[in-house]
């Protein structure tokens, strides 16, 4: 099987934990999302992710900037989960899944496809939880039952330790 190739050579030796991680996500996500007998797909463009570019490892739901501020270093690794990332094209890909609603919804529907409703929405909640943030794990819940409406489970974020979170 061919290797795939990082644009970006780690800047210290040994590489970073975080480097490492967010590396061998990369390499999970691509094996795993790719199409019977070829590549994964970009979700903005639909056109396939070669092995030799490797696509751009994009933050979906939660993303570094939601985390800064965050002191836990291992807490700022969790967003770098299957349930939150997916593979894109660099460049106009890349900006359109950032900046617009439209490509934020193609790259949840391709993580929805690929690891389910109820996982993403599970992984939601216990990053509600883990960064007390209900009000942005609200949105992202919203935005889960916005592209999946034939899931009749009602998204509402719960923290492990006392039922629903209150604003």
């Amino acid at each position: 099987m061919p290797r795939i190739t990082y644009s970006k050579a780690p800047r210290e030796y040994p590489p970073s934990e975080l480097y490492t991680l967010r590396r061998k996500l990369k390499t999970e996500i691509y094996h795993r999302r790719r199409i019977p007998g070829g590549q994964p797909m970009c979700p903005i463009c639909g056109m396939g992710i070669t092995i030799e570019g490797g696509g751009d490892l994009h933050e979906v739901f939660f993303t570094r900037g939601d985390v800064q501020g965050v002191r836990d270093e291992e807490s700022h690794h969790m967003i770098f989960h299957p349930c939150n990332v997916v593979l894109i094209h660099h460049g106009q890909c890349h900006l359109t899944a950032q900046h617009t609603l439209e490509g934020k919804r193609k790259c949840a529907l391709q993580i929805i496809a690929f690891e389910g409703a109820v996982q993403v929405r599970g992984y939601i909640n216990s990053m509600a939880c883990i960064f007390n943030n209900w009000l942005l794990a609200q949105e992202q819940l919203n935005l889960v039952l916005e592209i999946t409406p034939n899931d009749e489970t009602e998204p509402r974020v719960f923290c492990a330790s006392g039922g629903p979170m209150s604003p």
